[in-house]
């Protein structure tokens, strides 16, 4: 059942465009950003400023979660993914360069971005998700290990 449910999630995570990041700010306050992800070898995969409030979080606290959603007119067709997971900054070249060439793939826009050496690429290894389906009945949810 596991397996299964981790493939509804990655196809999910695959065409979905947008999730909401969640941190905990330097006060403790939860924090929600939308941000366009890539998914890399069962991560996600951001680009984000260094000097920017959520990487601040981050370092504080590398526990986030995600929220990515699809929402329909009829309510048993939607679906709803939360992953919870860590984050951190990636730091490996070749595994850079490959994300910044997926999210300019998905994101033609952000193969237009000037160089800028304050870009980095924020990575969340995802250790749990739940996933809401409400074509298997009204706020059915089924949580698994990622």
């Amino acid at each position: 059942m596991t397996t299964l449910l981790q493939s509804k999630a990655i196809k999910f995570l695959e065409t979905e465009r947008y999730a909401q990041l969640g941190t905990m700010s330097q006060d403790n306050t939860p924090t929600l950003r939308t941000m366009a992800y890539v998914l890399d070898n069962k991560r996600m995969a951001f680009l984000t400023d260094q000097r920017s409030n959520k990487v601040q979080d981050i370092q504080k606290n590398p526990n986030v979660s995600c929220l990515i959603s699809r929402d329909h007119d009829d309510w048993h067709k939607s679906l709803q993914l939360t992953v919870a997971g860590k984050a951190s900054q990636e730091a490996d070249e070749s595994t850079i360069e490959k994300i910044i060439s997926a999210l300019g793939d998905k994101y033609p826009a952000m193969k237009d971005l000037p160089q800028d050496p304050n870009l980095i690429i924020l990575i969340v290894e995802i250790k749990s998700a739940s996933l809401l389906d409400n074509s298997k009945g009204f706020l059915h949810v089924d949580t698994f290990p990622f």
